[in-house]
């Protein structure tokens, strides 16, 4: 148990929880993490790490702006990972390939081409015959392409790891095992945490546990509109280089590793809390690994998993204080944009938690903004 009162509690270890306690530990605040080293279902474990929204063109501007700072952060953050624990997160800065197939609905180019153009985004059409030069091992069926040179990406579970060992060497306490079971709250003032193995005192606390976040707030009295939505994903082994960057078409991608691994994403499942992968989402991921790039299909498939989503009903993570609890906070939400909204989330947190300067609007992210106002 927390051998000290800590600050701030955060509950949760995933990749928001980490990195919300980094951004507070630099900023002078003694954290203790509270994680239940679930890995299985966690999204930040089982995602593609794909550092931009799948379309960004299609979201909210909002959504765009969390993920520009923190594409902006990436770069040092995995340095220091790299430098300073010995794990290397893969980042990746090849670019992603959107490709339009006849047996899917026609990419909306015009909207991407306008979009990119607006924001100052490298932005490449490419017709049918120059896609071979694009991607070689790209089905000659694929009709047309888009491809955004800047789009990085990293390896989640190296990531997840070097993130660990950072927020431990900067004095983060990290209580492996344990699940938080009870928000401790007195006249709408947050006391800390009761968990399975004993209680953590605190005046903060951030409930950053992805779709499990809504059953901890349900106990204050606040409903966090957030859902469990189940991803799939396969990974295949090669032995040797098959893909250059990301390849998208449709919902699915392909992301290559650095060790001729090929990441194969993802379905979109709603099933609550089941977690268990099923033989249709792989039937349905494998095909769609084979139409995009023959090649797959000589792969070994090494394993598959599923992980659960936090989402929510305008597509924007919640991130900000608790209406009606002093000193309750929460991070959850982010869909399938966990891994790029991370950094900047967790600065935005951070700075309303801490008085400072915050890196970008909060509003779009209040927890208790309106959800009937519809897109932007």
């Amino acid at each position: 148990m927390s051998t000290f009162q800590p600050d701030t509690v955060v509950i949760g270890g995933g990749i928001i929880g980490l990195t919300t306690a980094l951004a507070l530990s630099e900023r002078g605040q003694t954290v203790t993490v509270v994680d239940p080293g679930r890995r299985e279902g966690v999204s930040s474990w089982a995602g593609g790490g794909i550092l931009s929204p799948l379309y960004p063109w299609r979201q909210h501007p909002a959504v765009n702006a969390l993920a520009k700072r923190s594409q902006q952060v990436y770069p040092e953050l995995c340095r220091q990972v790299r430098d300073r624990t010995g794990i290397d997160p893969e980042l990746r800065s090849l670019g992603m390939l959107y490709a339009d197939f006849p047996s899917h609905p026609p990419l909306d180019r015009e909207t991407a081409r306008d979009w990119a153009r607006e924001q100052g985004v490298e932005f490449q059409e490419l017709g049918g015959d120059e896609l071979p030069a694009a991607e070689p091992e790209l089905s000659p069926v694929a009709e047309y392409g888009m491809r955004m040179p800047g789009i990085s990406w990293v390896r989640n579970p190296r990531l997840m790891r070097g993130l660990r060992s950072l927020a431990l060497d900067g004095g983060v306490e990290i209580l492996d095992g344990a699940l938080a079971l009870r928000l401790r709250e007195q006249g709408g003032t947050i006391r800390g945490v009761e968990t399975d193995a004993g209680s953590v005192e605190a005046d903060r606390v951030v409930v950053a546990a992805g779709p499990w976040s809504t059953q901890l707030l349900g106990q204050v009295g606040w409903d966090l509109p957030v859902r469990p939505v189940k991803g799939t994903m396969l990974l295949l082994q090669g032995w040797h280089p098959v893909l250059e960057q990301v390849v998208m078409t449709g919902s699915h991608y392909l992301i290559p590793r650095a060790d001729n691994r090929i990441l194969v994403g993802s379905t979109t499942e709603e099933a609550g809390f089941d977690n268990r992968t099923v033989l249709g989402s792989v039937r349905a991921l494998s095909q769609a690994a084979v139409e995009m790039v023959p090649e797959t299909a000589n792969l070994e498939l090494e394993t598959f998993w599923s992980g659960l989503r936090p989402g929510s009903p305008d597509e924007r993570p919640f991130v900000g204080p608790v209406p009606g609890v002093d000193g309750l906070y929460v991070s959850s939400g982010h869909y399938r944009n966990g891994v790029v909204h991370a950094p900047a989330s967790a600065e935005l947190l951070a700075a309303q938690m801490t008085g400072s300067e915050p890196p970008l609007d909060p509003e779009p992210f209040a927890p208790g903004r309106s959800l009937s106002e519809g897109e932007e």
